[in-house]
């Protein structure tokens, strides 16, 4: 698989100079709500980022994983 780290650092880029996280609440559940899979999906992934966060960055040679399943 080639590696997506450029890309992963584009994307944040863009996110970033977009605003998008001044603009969505993430701590209100999305309009509209999830499907329950999805709903697991999100809780578990913003459940590990969280204990990522507490735990400090990830050294660059441990890339966070691909959140799709």
């Amino acid at each position: 698989m080639p590696d997506a780290s450029g890309l992963q650092a584009a994307m944040d880029a863009a996110y970033d100079r977009a605003g998008y996280d001044a603009d969505t609440d993430y701590s209100r559940p999305p309009v509209p709500p999830l499907n329950p899979d999805d709903a697991t999906w999100a809780a578990a992934l913003l459940a590990a980022r969280a204990s990522a966060t507490a735990a400090g960055p990830l050294p660059a040679s441990n890339p966070t994983p691909d959140p799709l399943p």
